[in-house]
C-alpha cells in the first residue's frame, strides 16, 4: 500500500513543485514501475495490479485534516539488488509513510 504522488511544476515559494496524487490506475502502476529499480526490484505490467484505491482522511495536531490517496498493489516482483530492496523493505517507499503507506509486505514463493 502506497501514496503515489508526483511533483508538478509550480511558481511558488523557492520554486518548489506542488505535490499531486496520481488519480488514475495507469498512473498508479507507472508510479510503482518508476520506483522499482531504484528500490532493488523489477516488475512488468503483467506481474502486478492495483487491487484497491481509496482516499483516507487523517487529523493532525491542531485538528488540521489531511487527505491521502491509499493505493494497494498486489503481484510478483523480482529482487535485483538485495541491499536496495532491504532498505525499501525497512524504510518504505514514496510519501505517506508516516500514515502507514509505502510499506512492503513480501511473501516468498
Amino acid at each position: 500500500t502506497a501514496n503515489p504522488t508526483v511533483s508538478k511544476s509550480h511558481k511558488g515559494k523557492n520554486g518548489q513543485g506542488k505535490i499531486k496524487a496520481c488519480k488514475k490506475v495507469e498512473d498508479h502502476k507507472k508510479w510503482l514501475l518508476n520506483r522499482a529499480e531504484k528500490n532493488g526490484f523489477q516488475l512488468s505490467c503483467d506481474d502486478f495490479d492495483v487491487v484497491q484505491n481509496k482516499w483516507k482522511v487523517f487529523t493532525k495536531q491542531g485538528h488540521q485534516r489531511i487527505s491521502l490517496l491509499s493505493v494497494t498493489f498486489e503481484g510478483i516482483l523480482t529482487i535485483i539488488n538485495v541491499e536496495l530492496f532491504r532498505k525499501a523493505l525497512v524504510n518504505g517507499i514514496g510519501r505517506g509513510k508516516a500514515y502507514g503507506m509505502g510499506l512492503l509486505t513480501v511473501i516468498h514463493v
